[in-house]
């Protein structure tokens, strides 16, 4: 069984939940600390480091969160509750619900139109979707939090965020690999619109060859190969929806398939 504790007094706040033995010790050393005796039978001999606290640092709270990020918008206010979640939660994807509950325990006003402040978050970059009502924050959207919203500092992570390196290197192993527009279990390369072709381009070479990864120009390098048309301005946006939807994975400059992307194209071959 456990009782919830608290502890107030000069340099230290204290509030947490143990057990009775334990609280009753803690109650007992701080006796002895007060009048020099206490019950042998509550505080048998234990040094004083082993009474010390845990957890003394207070937890950030949800109305803590919005207002040291200075949000003023529903947008900034969404961004900042995403924040909450993955710094003092440790919650990477986020569902919407979770989002909505944070506006009550924060008592602030649930958004009329939760749903457009929501795209506006997405169009500012703050945050994106990855696969349906599930919600990641991106980390241009995690600088701004930390930046407070500052226009200026905003704009400084926009200059800084505008330009992506894009890896132009192929390495040999790839160059080297023969990829036919045909594969088993997987639909036709050429009966795919531009960005299946990269998530097919991206399935291939980690199932078939086993090279994990592929950085921008190694893909574009292959889909070249089996006479596709990407090129470099256009991959980021052809690439979008493989990313929004998690069926690739991007760590870095590289990009690796995931199940859920293989799944997509067994899918789209059962269609064919």
């Amino acid at each position: 069984m456990e009782i919830k504790i608290s502890i107030k007094g000069e340099g230290l706040q204290y509030e947490g939940l143990t057990t009775i033995t334990k609280a009753a010790q803690v109650i007992a050393f701080l006796s002895v600390k007060e009048t020099g005796s206490t019950d042998s039978s509550l505080a048998p001999e234990r040094l004083p480091e082993d009474f010390m606290l845990t957890e003394t640092m207070p937890r950030v709270s949800p109305r803590q969160m919005i207002i040291e990020a200075n949000s003023k918008t529903n947008a900034e206010k969404i961004t900042s509750f995403m924040y909450y979640l993955k710094k003092y939660q440790n919650k990477i994807s986020v569902e919407v619900q979770e989002v909505k509950s944070l506006f009550g325990k924060a008592g602030e006003t649930m958004p009329q139109n939760f749903s457009r402040d929501l795209k506006d978050a997405v169009r500012l970059n703050y945050v994106y979707e990855i696969k349906d009502g599930n919600y990641e924050l991106t980390e241009f959207g995690s600088e701004a939090v930390e930046k407070h919203f500052s226009l200026e500092n905003i704009k400084k992570i926009e200059r800084k965020h505008s330009k992506p390196k894009i890896n132009t290197e192929v390495r040999s192993e790839v160059s080297k690999l023969e990829l036919s527009s045909v594969e088993e279990g997987l639909p036709s390369f050429h009966d795919l619109n531009k960005g299946q072709q990269i998530l097919w381009i991206c399935a291939v070479v980690d199932k078939k060859y086993n090279i994990g990864e592929l950085n921008t120009r190694e893909i574009i390098y292959l889909v070249d190969r089996l006479k596709g048309n990407i090129s470099t301005g256009t991959f980021t946006a052809l690439n979008e929806t493989n990313i929004k939807k998690g069926y690739l994975k991007l760590s870095g400059d590289n990009f690796k398939v995931t199940q859920i992307g293989l799944n997509k194209l067994d899918e789209i071959n059962k269609e064919k």
